[in-house]
């Protein structure tokens, strides 16, 4: 099961490592002002493609049919929004989610932050964001990967098939998954990881771990309970 760890992360290493973020857009921010496709016009205050928008803000739901690549320098899903699909969703700049996202491939980038207060649900969720800040729920059926050097706090719910922690995470809430790589990672809360847990770069430990199999790469202190 390690290897097979170890051989995914490489993998979706390559990918996250080849996401070059583009160049900002110049025009104004744009919200909606009714549900309805993104790509439609009347969907935003605007009248245009929101690809053309530095800054989106979402109060509708509002839907893709095919990949979407955006790029706007900030991103605002406010409660009772919603941005909804079943493609690969790209998206760079600041995101403050407070509804809800679907995907099945998610990819942030392009540094700023993450702030998810709502639902994030997407089969693969790769966050490149220098921080990502959870305090809603994170739904991820395949995996969760958390980039290299880059920060995670959660204080929310995380559900994840693999979770690739490689940057540094504080939990002070709710995780549940089947294996996890983890690197400088300190749990307060509850860590649940049913097949194998992979400790790569120091693990301490005040919550509650359990675990099918526990490896620890480096120092483990634990003033916790672990199952």
């Amino acid at each position: 099961m390690v290897a097979l760890i170890m051989f995914r992360i490489k993998v979706l290493c390559i990918l996250v490592l080849t996401i070059i973020p583009s160049v900002g857009m110049i025009a104004s921010p744009c919200f909606t002002i009714i549900a309805g496709p993104l790509l439609d016009p009347a969907t935003w205050n605007c009248n245009c493609d929101p690809h053309q928008c530095d800054s989106l803000i979402i109060g509708h739901v509002v839907t893709y049919a095919a990949d979407e690549d955006l790029l706007p320098t900030y991103t605002r899903i406010l409660p009772g929004g919603a941005l909804i699909g079943q493609h690969r969703l790209q998206l760079t700049g600041r995101l403050e989610n407070d509804g809800m996202i679907q995907a099945t491939w998610f990819w942030l980038h392009g540094g700023d932050d993450l702030v998810n207060n709502g639902t994030i649900a997407s089969d693969v969720f790769i966050t490149l964001k220098d921080s990502s800040f959870n305090y809603g729920m994170i739904t991820c059926p395949d995996s969760l990967v958390v980039g290299w050097s880059r920060r995670m706090h959660n204080e929310g719910a995380i559900s994840a098939g693999v979770f690739y922690q490689l940057g540094a995470m504080n939990n002070l809430g709710d995780i549940d998954c089947v294996s996890a790589y983890l690197r400088p990672f300190a749990n307060f809360q509850n860590l649940i990881v049913s097949d194998t847990l992979y400790a790569a770069a120091g693990l301490i430990n005040e919550g509650m771990i359990g675990s099918g199999q526990l490896y620890v790469n480096s120092y483990f202190d634990n003033f916790g309970t672990v199952n």
